[in-house]
């Protein structure tokens, strides 16, 4: 029955020195002998996990999280607002359009913003401010 080329297991041999880790019934654990993982979870979450201690996890709420860092080489498009609870920095141009809210500190370049900059701290500028009321 089935796809003859679809992978399979055919015989799984645990060994005292590497058991196999006990996975709740109904959920999908693949764990690689790197550290890396990715687990789906009964209560709806996809969590995947590298060795450095990197996690990304959708939750099921409509939340991403990512965790410790996220690092993006390009552009941030964000239609709603940006909260932020730590500092907010950036070596580039600042553009917003709406509010941007952080309870950090704003260390930016430039900034052109259409709306509101909501700090409850000093930002500093390191270039040109551009405010449209």
């Amino acid at each position: 029955a089935g796809d003859p080329n679809s992978g399979f297991i055919m015989v799984h041999l645990p060994s005292t020195s590497s058991n196999p880790p006990s996975v709740p019934g109904g959920e999908l654990w693949v764990e690689h002998q790197s550290g890396s993982s990715i687990k789906l979870t009964n209560d709806g979450k996809i969590t995947m996990t590298d060795p450095s201690g990197s996690i990304l996890s959708l939750l099921n709420n409509g939340t991403v999280d990512i965790s410790p860092l996220l690092h993006v080489a390009g552009p941030i498009l964000c239609d709603g607002s940006v909260v932020a609870g730590g500092d907010i920095i950036t070596s580039e141009n600042f553009a917003s359009i709406g509010t941007t809210a952080g309870t950090g500190g704003f260390t930016i370049q430039n900034i052109n913003a259409t709306g509101t900059i909501d700090a409850g701290v000093n930002i500093k500028v390191d270039g040109t401010i551009i405010a449209v009321p």
